[in-house]
C-alpha cells in the first residue's frame, strides 16, 4: 500500500480483495494439496493490507478527529469480539456437525463428498467452501449496493478545524 498507495476507489479496495479471499476461501476446501494451499494462504494474507489500509483511510477521512478515538476503539472492539467467537464455535462445528456429514457413509458422502472428497479433514474443509461462498456474497452485496459502494463520495469528508498559529 505504501509503495503504490492503494486504489483510488478505496472501496474497491475493501470489497475486490474481499472476494478474492472468498474465492481462495473456496479453493482451500476442495481436497488437500499442498501447493495449492500454500498458494491460497499466502493470497489470502497479501490481501489484508489493502483491505485494511482502505477500510482505514475511508474511516479516516470520514470521522471528525474529536472523536476518532472513540469510533476505532468501537470498530475493533466489534472486531476482536468475533474471533473468540469464532474459536469456540469451529471445532465444534467441524467435529460435530460437519465432519460426521463427510465421514464415509454421511448425509453428504454421495453428493458434496464426490466433489471434496470424504473421510477426516473434509468437515473443515466444507466449512472452509462455505465461509468463501458467503464471502464472495457479501462482498458482492456491497458492491453491488449504490449507498455502500458510493460512500466516498456521498458521506462528506470530516471537517477538521487546525487551530489558528499563536504569534511566538
Amino acid at each position: 500500500m505504501s509503495a503504490w498507495g492503494g486504489p483510488r476507489r478505496r472501496v474497491y479496495g475493501i470489497f475486490v480483495p474481499a472476494m478474492l479471499s472468498g474465492v481462495v476461501l473456496l479453493v482451500a476446501g476442495l481436497p488437500p494439496d499442498v501447493t495449492v494451499l500454500s498458494v491460497a494462504t499466502f493470497i489470502y494474507f497479501t490481501r489484508i493490507p489493502i483491505m485494511n489500509g482502505c477500510s482505514q483511510a475511508i474511516w479516516l477521512s470520514k470521522t471528525a478527529p474529536d472523536v476518532q478515538g472513540r469510533v476505532f476503539a468501537v470498530r475493533r472492539m466489534i472486531g476482536w469480539s468475533a474471533i473468540p467467537v469464532a474459536y469456540l464455535l469451529a471445532g465444534p462445528l467441524a467435529d460435530r456437525v460437519f465432519e460426521p456429514l463427510l465421514a464415509d457413509g454421511g448425509r453428504l458422502a454421495g453428493s458434496v463428498g464426490r466433489i471434496i472428497g470424504t473421510g477426516p479433514g473434509r468437515g473443515i474443509g466444507l466449512i472452509f467452501i462455505l465461509l468463501g461462498i458467503f464471502s464472495i456474497a457479501v462482498a458482492l452485496v456491497g458492491l453491488l449496493h449504490p449507498r455502500v459502494r458510493r460512500v466516498e463520495i456521498e458521506v462528506p469528508d470530516a471537517v477538521v478545524d487546525h487551530p489558528s498559529p499563536t504569534p511566538v
